[in-house]
């Protein structure tokens, strides 16, 4: 399967035309936060990750970038935490 790109130009448009048929983008950014959180979790158990820096600038990309630092963190305090009370 091959996967399809968008340009920023067509992605811009995408996203334009989402907000303007009532797309909320507080939806768009969780949605792009939850799917980068997913691929970032396979990469983490894939090498055996221990540290994750996360940068996010002010464009377009920084409230997904956001919302996946968000829950990255909620699904590693909570398999921790799982891990410290199955142990005892």
């Amino acid at each position: 399967m091959s996967k399809k790109f968008v340009t920023i130009k067509q992605m811009n448009m995408i996203d334009k035309k989402a907000v303007k048929y009532g797309m909320p983008i507080e939806l768009m950014m969780e949605n792009a936060g939850r799917e980068i959180c997913i691929q970032t979790l396979k990469k983490i158990k894939k090498y055996n990750v221990k540290k994750i820096l996360v940068i996010a600038g002010p464009g377009n990309n920084g409230g997904g970038i956001i919302s996946a630092s968000v829950q990255l963190i909620f699904i590693l305090i909570w398999n921790n935490s799982q891990k410290v009370f199955e142990r005892n």
